[in-house]
């Protein structure tokens, strides 16, 4: 499933408080980290997608580092995003569909 530019700010937007602030003048956005761990979590491999897009600009180094980042950052907003259900009514209908 594709997210639309809105759904990826707003993702970006929430897990931004989870994220040490970059110091360094040459530290990779956000935006690129998240787009990069995204991509690497739909194709289970950064090694596959070089030269297809926007990750030939980032070494595998850079984005070994942003993965974990973004997935820690990623496990701290998680109940706001997924929900599961926990009465057996919602179990039921769920089931039902």
């Amino acid at each position: 499933m594709m997210l639309t530019k809105d759904a990826t700010l707003a993702l970006r937007d929430s897990i931004q408080p989870h994220m040490q602030v970059a110091v360094r003048l040459t530290a990779i956005p956000l935006e690129l980290k998240l787009l990069a761990t995204l991509s690497f979590l739909s194709s289970g491999s950064y090694q596959r997608r070089i030269g297809q897009d926007f990750l030939s600009c980032m070494c595998q180094s850079s984005i070994s580092g942003a993965i974990p980042q973004i997935i820690h950052a990623l496990n701290a907003i998680m109940p706001q995003w997924i929900t599961f259900p926990t009465e057996h009514d919602e179990i039921q209908t769920i089931q039902q569909t």
